[in-house]
């Protein structure tokens, strides 16, 4: 069977590898000129969204890496971009992907027929060429493939909020995708637009060059850092199972005290509608601290725009403003696939499991096309797992009925959970989601029965950080490695830290993890109930 593939950033990179996995042919289009996706830092290449040079992961390394290849021991806990693209480039030449990847190649068009009850998907692209002389051409191809994984993601078409005034506004006005260096702005009153991980990383980066920076957001956010108490990543203190197995009610409140410990969100200006729960938290180090020197500076929702002014809804006025940043997202679009194909609510994909088009035995799937509270290389990792064993016809996913069933009750679920269930159509947390993608692979850790063959790992893994390789312990895909991985979690996050990383005393280890939880877990229902 043959497999087209768009986009070899990480979605696309372990899409590749399970394709392999599973015997299936794949061939990936990547329209750039190097794999890595977002990862790919570069300036030279306009139509190309990419991080920003600053930019560090805010998910830890443990959390971050696909399920059977670790991130090197002694890289930092959190990796700069670099190190991310470099973890990429370690990932494909370990499991030799490149050969299959097709660089300069953009996919134009995507359609699909059906013949003699056989699927086949016609990929149009464009061919970029570089010749001697460094001028270039271009030539159009198709192929025919069996079937489609979908990696592009949804980082390229940016969101672009219509501000009041802006017809009069005389400074720039850009989108955080353009955003790409501090520097390009000294000397600057730079006015940010959002509250998420992109629109508090720029407005902290630039507070060190600008004259001033001004936040603007329409409603507050829990603000999280990577690091909690005892130097616990927040990722790792979050993702484990026992927390998810509380009352929703105590464990949101339990995250509300706990970031609330650092500072008051009210004081801040930063206190939200919603609970902790409700919305995905945003994770930033350094905004309490700069807030609190003035170096960034609070503001509610734009009003209006005059010339050179900012005016907002509270009367406060952002004088001399030069650049208006909008950290506002990006919109979900496959400007390659028919519109008919793909079914959109709150301007999101409407797809069972986030994946796949509600239909017999499909052969496209979507990768990445979600907001994970948790890294995407392994969740994504999980789809392509899951969709590679879909397409060879090892895994029959449920009834259209099912399918639909299923949809309209994690839609229910959202607008009884989640504060704004259209602006978060598309986020799920890291534990129940891969869960139920591991369920249907048959790769989920049977807890009960490893109590009985291997209660120390067992109870890691209830207890512990939820972390990739758990999903490699059985079932197919099966990693001989994963067990170690799993248990040497902590000495891996401080490895780089530490010369010589002393044997860790499981037991100890996790005997006191359980005495901590279960202490807090009476603390709080006495102090609920």
């Amino acid at each position: 069977m043959k497999v087209a593939i768009i986009g070899a950033g990480p979605c696309g990179l372990t899409s590749i590898k399970c394709c392999l996995d599973e015997g299936l042919e794949p061939v990936c289009f990547e329209k750039g000129t190097d794999l890595g996706g977002l990862w790919r830092f570069t300036t030279t290449e306009p139509d190309h969204a990419s991080v920003y040079k600053a930019c560090v992961m805010v998910t830890s390394k443990e959390m971050s890496c696909f399920s059977d290849f670790p991130i090197p021991k002694g890289y930092p806990l959190y990796l700069p971009h670099d190190l991310a693209k470099a973890y990429l480039n370690q990932y494909a030449d370990n499991f030799d992907l490149r050969p299959y990847i097709s660089y300069n190649s953009k996919v134009l068009k995507v359609t699909h027929s059906q013949k003699a009850n056989k699927n086949h998907w016609k990929i149009t692209y464009e061919q970029r060429k570089i010749h001697d002389d460094s001028t270039e051409s271009t030539e159009t191809f198709t192929q025919v493939f069996d079937a489609v994984l979908v990696c592009s993601g949804h980082h390229w078409e940016a969101n672009i909020p219509e501000l009041p005034g802006a017809d009069k506004f005389h400074g720039e006005i850009m989108h955080s995708s353009s955003f790409k260096e501090a520097k390009h702005f000294y000397g600057k009153n730079v006015l940010v637009v959002g509250i998420g991980d992109s629109a508090l990383a720029i407005a902290t980066e630039l507070s060190q060059v600008v004259k001033k920076v001004y936040l603007s957001t329409r409603r507050g956010s829990w603000i999280t850092s990577r690091i909690q108490a005892f130097g616990m990543p927040s990722d790792q203190f979050l993702h484990r199972r026992f927390f998810f197995n509380l009352p929703r009610r105590l464990l949101d409140t339990a995250c509300m005290n706990l970031v609330n410990l650092k500072f008051d969100h009210g004081d801040f200006g930063l206190l939200p509608n919603n609970t902790f729960l409700q919305q995905p938290p945003v994770v930033n180090d350094f905004l309490p601290y700069k807030v609190i020197s003035g170096a960034v500076l609070m503001r509610p929702d734009i009003s209006t725009l005059t010339d050179k002014d900012v005016i907002f809804v509270d009367g406060s006025v952002a004088l001399d403003v030069d650049v208006i940043i909008l950290a506002t997202g990006y919109n979900y679009s496959f400007p390659f696939l028919d519109e008919d194909m793909v079914e959109f609510k709150h301007k999101s994909p409407l797809m069972y499991k986030h994946m796949f088009r509600v239909e017999e035995n499909p052969s496209i799937a979507f990768i990445g096309c979600l907001q994970p509270v948790g890294c995407m290389f392994s969740v994504a990792e999980l789809q392509a797992r899951l969709a590679t064993r879909v397409f060879k016809g090892l895994v029959k996913l449920p009834s259209t009925e099912d399918m639909e069933q299923d949809i309209a009750e994690n839609l229910a679920r959202l607008e009884n959970e989640s504060y704004d269930a259209k602006k978060h159509a598309t986020a799920v947390y890291y534990i129940p989601y891969c869960n139920s993608l591991a369920e249907i692979i048959g790769c989920k850790p049977r807890l009960g029965a490893m109590l009985l063959t291997d209660p120390h790992l067992a109870l890691r893994c209830y207890f512990g950080p939820c972390s990739p390789p758990q999903y490699r312990l059985r079932g197919p895909g099966a990693w001989s490695g994963a067990r170690r991985a799993i248990m040497e979690i902590q000495e891996r996050n401080i490895a780089q830290m530490k010369k010589e990383v002393p044997g860790t005393n499981y037991v100890k280890l996790i005997i006191t993890i359980v005495a901590g939880l279960l202490f807090l877990y009476f603390m709080l229902t006495h102090i609920l109930y």
